[in-house]
């Protein structure tokens, strides 16, 4: 978290800097929330929220960090770079 701050601070953009220090601060009050009030996991806010930090997180590693897919000609593909041959290592981890 901190050294995304950091980085925006040292880079002066905002972007993607902030936006994956988005990504550690919801996950970290989320669970620090349902750590230390147990009662609470089973609210519609709760899970709500916990759904949504989960989905965010997930599309920040397939998108940004990793680069999972690109868009082309109005199409989503897998990057051209990558470690397996096997492509369908890539689509169970993007589904």
């Amino acid at each position: 978290f901190l050294q995304n701050l950091r980085q925006s601070y040292d880079s002066k953009q905002r972007w993607p800097h902030l936006g994956n220090a988005l990504k550690y601060c919801f996950a970290a009050q989320i669970a620090m929330f349902g750590v230390f009030n147990p009662d609470q996991k089973k609210s519609v806010l709760w899970l709500t929220s916990f759904v949504g930090a989960t989905l965010y997180q997930l599309w920040w590693d397939i998108f940004m960090d990793w680069c999972l897919l690109v868009r082309v000609d109005g199409r989503w593909k897998l990057r051209s770079t990558r470690l397996y041959t096997k492509t369908s290592v890539y689509w169970i981890i993007c589904g």
